[in-house]
C-alpha cells in the first residue's frame, strides 16, 4: 500500500478565524439569503420589544450633602469619607428594613415579583452625586409613577428620621460624659499645680537652678531627654483617644436600647411576619382569580365561592397579624438589645487596645526616667512634675474644645439637607423604546450572517490560494479566472468587456501551463489527469482549456480523454458527438483510432467518453485503462484526463493511478477545505502523484489586483469560436 507523504498525515487541522476575509466570503456567498431572512426576524423583534415594551417612570428626590460640617472648630474626622457614608447608609438594610416593611409599598408590584425585596430595593436604587456638587440624587425606577415616587419618598424619610436621632441622642450623651469628666480633671489639676509649686520653693531654698540651661546638658542627657518628650506626646494623644472611647462607651451604654416603638414600625414589622406574608400571597392570588373570572364568566355561584374564600383569608389574615404583633415587638427588642450589645462589645475591644498601649507607654517613661536619673541631672522632680502638669492641661484643653465643638454641631446647619422631594413623574422615561427597537431590528438581521459566518467557518470554503496549502500542503500552480460569457449585439459582434475577459481567461491558462512545465520534467508528465473533490468545480474546462494551450505551446499532437463516463462534457465543450467514445473502446466495440476525433491545428485531439451501458467500475478493470494508455502515449505528445469528481465516484482513482500526475481543480466560494483534503488523501493512498493544485473561477477583477494585466490579440486557433463560446463555469 502506498504510504502517504508526511504533509497529508500530519495531524494539523486549519482552525479558521473570524477576520474580514471570511466575513467578506459569507457576505458574498450568503448576502441574498441573509436578507431574505434577516427582514423577517428583524420586524419580527422590532413587533416583540414593541408588544412587551413596559414603560418606566423614574422619581428623583434632591439632597445636599456636604463633608464638611459649618463649625468654628473643624477637626480632622471631617472628611470625604462622611458623603460616602451617608450614600451607603440610604441603601443599607437599616433604612431599607423600614421601607419594605411599609404596607403599601410591600404591595407593590416591583417587590411581589421579587424573591429577596430587600436586596433588589438596595440594587435599583441609585444615590449618586450631580457633577462634582455637594448636590445627590436618590433616583428609582418602576412601573407605575406612583409606585416610584411612593418608594423614593419612604426611603428618604426613613434615612432622615435614622439620621437625626441616632446623631443627635449620642452627641447629646457624649457631652454628658466629657463634661463629667472635666470637672474630675479640674480637681486633679490643681493638686499637680501645687505639686509644681512646693518642688519650686524646694529647690530655690537649696540653692539649685530652677530650670536647667542647654549649655549645662551633655549629649547623653540631651538624648535621653529628646526620647522622653517624644514619648510624653505620644502618651498625650494615646490618653486624649482612650478618654473619647471610653466617653462613646459611657454615652452608648447610657443610651438605653429602644424597648418601646412607634406603631407604624410595629406594624411594618408585622407585615413582614412570614404568616402574614402567606396569607397576603394567597389571598391576592384569590383575588387574581375573582378578577380573571369576572372577566369570562357570570356565573354567581362560582363568584360567590371565590367571594367567600376571600372573606375567609382577610378574617385570618386579620387574626394572624393580631397574634404576630406581640411576637414582632419582641423580635424588634432582641434586634435593638443585640445592636446595642455589638456596638458596646466593638467599643470595648478598641477601650482595651488603647489601655494597653496607654500602659506600654508608661512604662517606656519609666524607662527613660530612670537613664535621667543615671545621667546626674539635677531637680528632675521639678521636671517631671513639670511635663505631666503640662500633659494634664493639654488633656484637659482639647476635652473642653470638643465639648465645645459638640455643642456647637448640635446648633450648627444640617451637612445633609433636603432640597426638593421626590414628585408624581409625568411621563416615562422613553415613551418609545428607540433603542431596544433598534438592537432588536440589528439582532434580527445580523442573527443569518452570524450563522452564515459560523456555517463558512465550518465547511472552510476555498476563497483563497492561500487556503489550499493549509488543506493540503499542496503547491498553488496558478489561479484560472472565470470562463467568460459571450454577450452579443444583434450583429454578433463581441463587447470589450468579453475581450478584455477572454483574454485573461487565455492568460491564467497559458500560466498555469507555462508553470506545469517547468515545475515538473516534461518527460515524467506525459499524462496528466484532472481531478476535483467533487462536481461542478470547473475540473471539465480546465482539462479542455489545459490541453488547448498544450496544443497550441508545443506544435505536437496532444490529446484530450473525457474519462468522466457518467457526466461527460467534451463532446458539449468542443461541439462534436458522444459517441463512438472511451466506452466503446474499453468495451472493445470501437478501435481508438476510430474513436479519436481529429480536430483543426493548434487543437487537442479529443476521445470523447462514449454513451455508457455498463458501469465504470467494469470498463475500467483488469487493466484495460492502463492498456490503452500504454497504446496511445507514442502517438501523442501530452494526454490530458477529464476524471469524474474524486468524492462521489470510485473509479476516478483507477485514472489517477494510471496518470503519470494530477493536477487538482479548485473552485472559489465552492470547494470545500476538509472536502479536498480528503480528496487529496484518498488520490494519494491510490499511488495517484499529486503534481499541485489549481483555483479556477477567480473574477477577473481580483485576478487582475493580485496579477496585473497585460492585454494582447491573440489570433491563433481556439478552442471553439468565440461569438458561440457561451460555456458553463461549473463544468
Amino acid at each position: 500500500m502506498t504510504q502517504l507523504p508526511p504533509t497529508l498525515t500530519d495531524d494539523y487541522q486549519p482552525q479558521p478565524r473570524v477576520g474580514l476575509q471570511l466575513i467578506l466570503r459569507a457576505a458574498r456567498n450568503w448576502w441574498l439569503w441573509c436578507l431574505l431572512a434577516g427582514i423577517p426576524l428583524a420586524l419580527a423583534g422590532t413587533i416583540a420589544v414593541w408588544l412587551l415594551f413596559e414603560p418606566v417612570y423614574r422619581a428623583i428626590s434632591w439632597l445636599r450633602i456636604e463633608d464638611r460640617q459649618h463649625v468654628a472648630f473643624p477637626g480632622p474626622e471631617d472628611t470625604r469619607r462622611f458623603v460616602q457614608t451617608q450614600k451607603q447608609l440610604i441603601r443599607s438594610p437599616i433604612v431599607l428594613n423600614s421601607v419594605i416593611s411599609n404596607p403599601e409599598i410591600a404591595r407593590l408590584p416591583d417587590l411581589l415579583e421579587e424573591e429577596d425585596p430587600l436586596e433588589w430595593l438596595s440594587h435599583q436604587l441609585v444615590v449618586d452625586s450631580v457633577g462634582e456638587s455637594d448636590i445627590f440624587q436618590i433616583r428609582f425606577d418602576s412601573s407605575t409613577p406612583e409606585g416610584s415616587k411612593k418608594i423614593v419618598d419612604t426611603v428618604l424619610n426613613s434615612y432622615l428620621k435614622t439620621r437625626h436621632s441616632d446623631v443627635d441622642e449620642r452627641s447629646f450623651n457624649l457631652i454628658e460624659v466629657l463634661e463629667s469628666d472635666l470637672e474630675s480633671r479640674e480637681k486633679d489639676l490643681g493638686a499637680l499645680r501645687d505639686r509644681v509649686r512646693e518642688l519650686t520653693k524646694q529647690t530655690a531654698a537649696s540653692g539649685g537652678a530652677v530650670t536647667l540651661a542647654p549649655e549645662h546638658k551633655n549629649a547623653t542627657e540631651t538624648a535621653a531627654r529628646s526620647a522622653y518628650l517624644e514619648l510624653d506626646r505620644e502618651l498625650r494623644q494615646a490618653e486624649i483617644d482612650l478618654l473619647m472611647e471610653e466617653a462613646q462607651h459611657k454615652a452608648i451604654e447610657d443610651q438605653k436600647p429602644t424597648t418601646t416603638f412607634s406603631e407604624t414600625m410595629i406594624d411594618q414589622a408585622v407585615e413582614q411576619h412570614p404568616q402574614v406574608q402567606h396569607l397576603l400571597a394567597e389571598l391576592q392570588d384569590e383575588e387574581a382569580g375573582l378578577n380573571k373570572r369576572k372577566a369570562v364568566t357570570n356565573d354567581r355561584r362560582v363568584l360567590n365561592i371565590l367571594s367567600s374564600k376571600i372573606a375567609r383569608l382577610e378574617s385570618e389574615l386579620k387574626k394572624a397579624r393580631e397574634e404576630a404583633r406581640p411576637e414582632v415587638v419582641e423580635i424588634l427588642q432582641d434586634a435593638a438589645r443585640q445592636e446595642h450589645a455589638a456596638q458596646m462589645d466593638e467599643l470595648q475591644t478598641r477601650i482595651e487596645n488603647h489601655r494597653l498601649l496607654v500602659a506600654t507607654l508608661e512604662a517606656r517613661i519609666n524607662e527613660e526616667k530612670s537613664k535621667l536619673a543615671d545621667t546626674g541631672s539635677e531637680n528632675l522632680d521639678l521636671e517631671f512634675a513639670r511635663e505631666k502638669l503640662n500633659r494634664a492641661e493639654d488633656i484637659h484643653s482639647m476635652i473642653s474644645d470638643r465639648v465645645e465643638r459638640l455643642r456647637t454641631e448640635m446648633n450648627a446647619p444640617e451637612r445633609v439637607t433636603l432640597l426638593s422631594p421626590a414628585t408624581l413623574p409625568r411621563k416615562p422615561v422613553e415613551e418609545i423604546p428607540y433603542k431596544q427597537l433598534i438592537a432588536a431590528c440589528l439582532a434580527g438581521l445580523l442573527a443569518p450572517f452570524v450563522l452564515a459566518v459560523l456555517w463558512e467557518m465550518r465547511i472552510r470554503r476555498i476563497a483563497d490560494p492561500e487556503q489550499i496549502p493549509q488543506e493540503t500542503h499542496l503547491p498553488v500552480l496558478g489561479e484560472v479566472t472565470m470562463l467568460p460569457v459571450s454577450a452579443v449585439n444583434g450583429k454578433k459582434k463581441l463587447t470589450h468587456q468579453f475581450n478584455l475577459d477572454r483574454d485573461t481567461f487565455e492568460e491564467s491558462i497559458d500560466y498555469l501551463r507555462t508553470n506545469l512545465l517547468l515545475t515538473h520534467a516534461i518527460d515524467t508528465v506525459q499524462v496528466i489527469a484532472i481531478a476535483s473533490a467533487n462536481s461542478n468545480e470547473g475540473k471539465s474546462n480546465l482539462a479542455a482549456h489545459l490541453a488547448a494551450s498544450l496544443a497550441r505551446s508545443c506544435h505536437e499532437p496532444v490529446l484530450l480523454i473525457d474519462a468522466d463516463l457518467r457526466d461527460p462534457d467534451a463532446h458539449h465543450i468542443f461541439g462534436i458527438g458522444a459517441a463512438p467514445g472511451l466506452v466503446d473502446v474499453l468495451d472493445g466495440r470501437a478501435a481508438a483510432e476510430q474513436a479519436v476525433v481529429s480536430m483543426p491545428p493548434g487543437a487537442p485531439c479529443i476521445l470523447p467518453a462514449g454513451r455508457l451501458n455498463k458501469s465504470p467500475h467494469v470498463l475500467l478493470s483488469e487493466g484495460r485503462f492502463h492498456a490503452l494508455l500504454e497504446k496511445l502515449r507514442p502517438r501523442y505528445r501530452h494526454i490530458v484526463i477529464d476524471m469524474p469528481p474524486v468524492l462521489p465516484a470510485g473509479d476516478a482513482l483507477l485514472l489517477a493511478s494510471a496518470a503519470d500526475g494530477t493536477l487538482f481543480c479548485t473552485m472559489r466560494d465552492r470547494s470545500r477545505g476538509p472536502q479536498v483534503r480528503l480528496a487529496c488523501e484518498r488520490l494519494t493512498r491510490a499511488g495517484a502523484r499529486l503534481l499541485g493544485a489549481v483555483l479556477s473561477g477567480v473574477p477577473r477583477q481580483t485576478y487582475v489586483n493580485r496579477y496585473g494585466s497585460y492585454h494582447y490579440t491573440y489570433t491563433g486557433g481556439s478552442v471553439a469560436p468565440p461569438d458561440e463560446a457561451v460555456m458553463s463555469n461549473g463544468a
